[in-house]
């Protein structure tokens, strides 16, 4: 046990100087839940902390429960207060030993609960005094294998079975003192979440684009704006678009607030761009006419080049900036509109 706590005192230096890199808590700060219970004609009041913590951290996740009576003399000497965890399937968090501190009275670990319940014993003789107790201990990550793709969230109850000796809260109803006492995070998740957030607050702020076929001009929201290069139809009925004026279209979304940045980087050593945010990364090669994204070749993506000039099929485009579904095409009108509210 000594050595547990030497490493998880270890674990918390390493998580004070890594901040940057492992948040493991909430960066709104802590949160805690209060939960008063009737108890003898008066209330015991029930604090704890949510611990938010990632899924295969190597350090142990810390846990508190902060207890006070609004009368001095509820807690009772010979008292025990159980406590469970939820099961989650056939996870569950257990408790190590717990770190007590009491004011007003004595308290010990029961030390015979097995799994998700652990307790606590009261010792009193001067019922004068407000008692208050503070426990605090490591939650252990117990049955099943936990695993990026689950992350679950644990409850904190009172246990009231009656078979249990000296149960203050013998009898009563079931008592959900925490309903997200702790919580488990995936990395891959969260990062899956805050990219899905960035697509949808994208196409919020997104400008619809239309392009007249056979001609330079371009529609921006309700600008009229003149591009370098005609859009033309291929001989596979494939609207494109210039790459120059592709990549100009990209500067002005730069340009805008709140939609963030795309970065635009020519290669080094072959004729391309990568075009790259925090969302994904787009490898376009005029030497093959080949265009990769993530790791992936697609074909359907067409590039190909007219008169010295590189071109782009304008739904790759639509792809490319998050918006592949805001694709509309006006045969009377003979357009091709790009936007996030079509």
């Amino acid at each position: 046990m000594k050595l547990k706590r030497l490493f998880s005192v270890l674990c918390v230096v390493v998580m004070i100087w890594s901040v940057p890199v492992f948040a493991c808590g909430s960066n709104s700060g802590p949160r805690y839940t209060e939960k008063q219970v009737d108890i003898r004609n008066a209330k015991i009041t029930f604090i704890s902390r949510t611990e938010e913590h990632k899924v295969g951290y190597r350090c142990y996740p810390v846990l508190d429960i902060h207890i006070k009576e609004n009368q001095a003399g509820v807690l009772q000497d010979g008292d025990v207060i159980y406590f469970e965890t939820s099961k989650v399937g056939k996870k569950y968090v257990a408790s190590s030993t717990l770190d007590i501190e009491a004011k007003g009275l004595t308290v010990e670990e029961v030390s015979n609960e097995t799994e998700n319940h652990f307790a606590i014993r009261i010792s009193r003789g001067n019922k004068r005094e407000l008692a208050q107790i503070d426990i605090r201990f490591e939650g252990e990550l117990s049955g099943d294998k936990y695993t990026e793709r689950d992350a679950p969230t644990f409850s904190l109850f009172l246990n009231v079975d009656k078979t249990k000796e000296k149960n203050l809260f013998a009898g009563e109803e079931n008592i959900l003192l925490n309903k997200e006492f702790l919580v488990l995070i995936s990395e891959t998740l969260e990062r899956e979440k805050q990219i899905a957030e960035k697509k949808q607050n994208f196409k919020k702020l997104f400008p619809n684009m239309t392009f007249s076929i056979g001609t330079n001009q371009m529609i921006w929201k309700e600008e009229q704006r003149q591009l370098k290069y005609p859009v033309y139809i291929n001989q596979n009925n494939i609207a494109m678009l210039s790459m120059e004026d592709f990549l100009e279209i990209i500067k002005s979304l730069n340009q805008m607030e709140k939609i963030g940045q795309i970065i635009i980087k020519p290669y080094d050593d072959q004729n391309g761009y990568s075009i790259i945010n925090e969302m994904y990364l787009y490898k376009i090669n005029f030497d093959d006419f080949s265009i990769v994204h993530n790791g992936i070749i697609r074909r359907d993506i067409i590039i190909e080049k007219e008169n010295d000039v590189y071109f782009i099929s304008v739904r790759g485009v639509a792809e490319i900036l998050g918006v592949e579904n805001g694709v509309v095409w006006d045969d009377s009108r003979k357009t091709i509109s790009i936007g996030a509210n079509f």
